[in-house]
């Protein structure tokens, strides 16, 4: 089974460099798939832009205080609650 797995894979890079330098052809083949290669980096940073920026707003989100909120300055020692308590 291995060794028939090893040949369709050079089988089909035979017919994948066949179809990309077929003397009548392979020029247009190969320039569309530098193409759609060069769209899909381009969708890509898209992505990943789109990524940072949720993730920097959702940070932004969880660490800012709401305007409403007051900010605590100090917190009461544990000796300041059982003393009132």
């Amino acid at each position: 089974m291995r060794r028939v797995k090893h040949a369709l894979r050079w089988i089909g890079l035979g017919a994948l460099l066949a179809y990309l330098f077929d003397p009548d052809r392979g020029r247009e083949r190969r320039e569309a798939a530098l193409e759609r290669g060069k769209q899909l980096v381009e969708q890509a940073k898209g992505v990943a832009h789109q990524v940072e920026d949720a993730a920097t707003e959702a940070r932004d989100t969880m660490t800012a205080p709401r305007s409403d909120e007051a900010i605590p300055t100090a917190s009461p020692s544990y000796d300041d609650v059982a003393a009132t308590g």
